[in-house]
């Protein structure tokens, strides 16, 4: 078969023919199937990094999320007593916290939020409810309010006459006053005012009395499958200093310097006892997302891996492309196309396959996520999340595609005319 040299049709300019005034974007032949698989690699890549950025979000945003505490200003001291056969040591210790310098308030609480031990209960609503409501139970003494900063939405907080001592408050008759965060009355009295209402206990009816923003539950409940911000407060006196910690709330700024002052008293008053440094509310919680971190780390983990899984796929492809299209581009080196239009072919052929895939892992983001069974509410990614993330895969695209594009460019116009049924 013979190639006569055809002269150039002059469009524009005189001389210059089609492939000077564009660049020949079908001089690789991908193969169907490949790239169809391809598109498919990349779109489970935007969907896992959609996936990622949502479960990191979701653990900054509980990492931040107000509380309904002011946990940054309280400080956790740890029980001093070995069992509730030391009835002095919560009395001496409250004592000797009271008296160092920038102490506010002083409180005791049977479990510390964020904490690892967790007393919990089941409540039902009403008193013929049979819906079983796990919940965290909390106590300790009347300052318990004011030492959180617990903010009262509805009702009152819980009086100091009402308080009764924790080993016989189930056998007592009547109803017991209680206080409840919002989350679980909003879950039990949806759209009603809680105040008022009852709730079953485990042997004696349960009075709400007020409803609270917010009070964080322990890490323990949380591990047996207690929803957060289910929390009750009862009127029970924490006296058990096998137990109980002490919590302090200190003038704002000088939490560092009244931790430090609170272990050295404490070490000299209970010189037979480890005394560890007091530890702000605040550092408690990391502790308690650690699934969600892991969740956050996982997905993440899983995107960097598949995306350099496709980055590999694409490359090994284009490459092979090229390689089969060596012909097709000689033969049009030869009729004139320069290397920067081979080059910019290559460049075109992978733009078009990550800007497809990307399309469809954004489409399919946007609709099977919400349908997931996924440990956070799913949500539709913003905007600026989307275009930032094409954005990227586009510019990953090319970065990639400047190897097989030099390979392709390094093709010699006469490499064609080896070929024993090729003559010019």
């Amino acid at each position: 078969m013979d190639i006569a040299r055809a002269p150039a049709k002059s469009a524009g300019r005189a001389g210059t023919s089609w492939l000077h005034r564009r660049p020949p974007y079908h001089l690789i032949a991908p193969h169907a199937g490949l790239s169809w698989v391809l598109v498919l690699q990349i779109a489970v890549a935007c969907l896992l990094w959609q996936m990622a950025w949502q479960a990191i979000s979701q653990w900054q945003q509980q990492l931040t999320a107000d509380s309904g505490i002011d946990e940054q200003r309280v400080l956790v001291v740890a029980p001093l007593g070995r069992s509730r056969s030391d009835p002095e040591a919560l009395a001496t210790g409250m004592q000797l916290i009271a008296g160092v310098k920038g102490v506010e308030r002083v409180a005791r609480i049977n479990q510390v939020p964020y904490g690892n031990n967790s007393w919990n209960t089941v409540v039902r609503r009403g008193l013929t409810g049979t819906e079983r409501i796990e919940v965290a139970t909390s106590f300790g003494d009347a300052s318990l309010f004011a030492t959180l900063g617990l903010r009262v939405q509805e009702g009152r907080a819980l009086l100091a006459r009402e308080y009764e001592h924790p080993d016989t408050i189930w056998q007592q008759p009547g109803e017991l006053p209680v206080v409840i965060t919002r989350a679980l009355a909003d879950r039990v009295f949806a759209g009603q005012s809680a105040v008022g209402r009852i709730l079953s206990g485990p042997t004696r009816p349960l009075r709400v009395v007020g409803v609270v923003a917010a009070l964080p539950i322990p890490k323990g409940s949380r591990q047996l499958g207690v929803e957060a911000q289910s929390h009750i407060i009862m009127p029970a006196i924490a006296d058990d200093a096998g137990y109980t910690s002490l919590l302090v709330r200190v003038a704002p700024g000088h939490e560092a310097e009244v931790a430090t002052t609170i272990q050295q008293q404490l070490v000299q008053r209970f010189a037979d006892r480890p005394i560890s440094l007091p530890q702000r509310l605040s550092d408690l919680r990391p502790a308690t997302l650690l699934g969600e971190r892991r969740c956050a780390w996982t997905w993440s983990l899983c995107a960097v891996a598949w995306s350099a899984l496709t980055l590999l796929s694409l490359a090994a492809a284009e490459m092979l492309w090229v390689q089969r299209s060596a012909p097709r581009i000689s033969l049009h080196r030869a009729l004139g196309a320069s290397r920067a239009q081979v080059r910019g072919s290559v460049h075109w052929d992978l733009c078009r396959l990550v800007a497809a895939g990307c399309l469809v892992g954004v489409v399919s983001g946007m609709l099977l996520a919400p349908r997931l069974d996924l440990p956070w509410k799913v949500e539709s990614p913003s905007p600026v999340f989307v275009v930032g993330l094409v954005l990227v895969a586009l510019v990953a695209g090319q970065i990639l595609a400047t190897w097989p594009a030099r390979r392709a460019a390094a093709v010699a116009p006469h490499h064609v005319t080896r070929k024993p049924w090729v003559r010019l």
